[in-house]
């Protein structure tokens, strides 16, 4: 029985003080909330109005003849790397099967990847010079055209291989020339991924 008191006693008096620390929670954020509440008549708006005429913006320039040519070198690059690319899948059937007609083929397709390898070139050259001025660009940019150009020379001198050895080039003679254009294929590869940087920005692949 006087457990059961004293355990009675014990729970009154922690609702007590429970109870007494609500209150003052209570009266503490009531107090709070009237220090934060602003003052209404002290609050006077103010709008500025303001007579704002639009400027029409001046007219952009035409671009030139040159320009033009330049801009034009995203669409155009995509040929030399799908004739190259088709270019290393007919002479690895050359090379493999010994088949004459593969090799006439792969000659016209190598004609073809040089005279597309002109317009790619050409525009490129002309787009790089109104690229800006920032350092890292312009160090990607130039080795991006320096691996461009690398590509072409061997190609010319695929070519020039082809042409002075046509007869020879058969069998193991013609591994010289397959590497020559298997080389080309993944310096073109290499530098469409840098040309791809320059457009999209460092981090667009993970590599």
């Amino acid at each position: 029985m006087r457990y059961q008191l004293k355990l009675s006693r014990l729970v009154l008096l922690s609702f007590c003080l429970v109870s007494a620390l609500v209150v003052f929670q209570i009266k503490a954020s009531d107090s709070t909330a009237a220090q934060a509440a602003p003052d209404t008549e002290a609050i006077e708006e103010i709008e500025e109005i303001q007579d704002v005429t639009p400027v029409e913006a001046a007219p952009a320039a035409q671009p030139g003849l040159l320009q033009i040519v330049g801009r034009m070198h995203p669409a155009v690059i995509h040929f030399p790397i799908a004739w190259l690319t088709l270019l290393l899948l007919i002479e690895t059937a050359a090379l493999f099967t010994g088949k004459p007609e593969w090799s006439r083929f792969g000659l016209y397709v190598l004609i073809l990847t040089l005279l597309s390898f002109i317009p790619a070139v050409t525009s490129g050259l002309i787009l790089s010079k109104s690229q800006g001025s920032d350092p890292d660009f312009i160090k990607l940019m130039t080795l991006h055209r320096n691996i461009n150009l690398s590509v072409v020379l061997i190609c010319v001198i695929a070519f020039i291989l082809r042409i002075a050895r046509s007869e020879k080039l058969q069998g193991r003679a013609r591994l010289p020339y397959f590497l020559l254009i298997l080389v080309s294929t993944a310096l073109i590869a290499f530098s469409g991924h840098l040309g791809g940087k320059m457009v999209f920005g460092e981090n667009y692949l993970p590599f």
